[in-house]
């Protein structure tokens, strides 16, 4: 089992020197990127709201849909297991302080796993994790 990874992408010189996986940003046609919309995109926008209140919002609705919906949005985390998710943000250094909504769903894909990809039942703790970080978020 292994987290997903956050890179910020990076084109130098018409080359792209940063590339990703899954792509969870908006919609990018310029730069030299012809990317499209995200599922993963954060709706809530940094320059209005600010970082802090932008991740906060974006990791709110993110929890919601997944406890509202576990059945469709647990496998898609799970499927971003071990990915390289690509974003224009700097991933941060410190995890408990995102930088990028990435890393809300990296730490979210994580607890997911730890449910899911396991030989027998899930460990109390993870289970307890899990859903403390989903109803603490609703």
């Amino acid at each position: 089992m292994s987290k997903p990874v956050v890179v910020r992408l990076r084109i130098k010189g018409g080359v792209i020197v940063q590339n990703c996986d899954v792509y969870i940003g908006r919609k990018q046609t310029q730069g030299g990127w012809n990317l499209k919309e995200s599922e993963w995109e954060n709706k809530h926008n940094v320059k209005t709201l600010g970082r802090d209140v932008a991740i906060a919002a974006f990791k709110r609705d993110l929890y919601r849909w997944v406890a509202d919906d576990p059945h469709t949005w647990i496998p898609k985390l799970v499927s971003l297991e071990g990915k390289t998710l690509g974003c224009w943000r700097p991933p941060c250094e410190d995890e408990s302080v995102p930088t990028c909504h990435g890393n809300v769903i990296a730490h979210l894909v994580d607890l997911c796993c730890q449910i899911v990809n396991t030989d027998g039942p899930p460990s109390e703790k993870a289970v307890d994790d899990y859903w403390h970080e989903l109803v603490g978020q609703k």
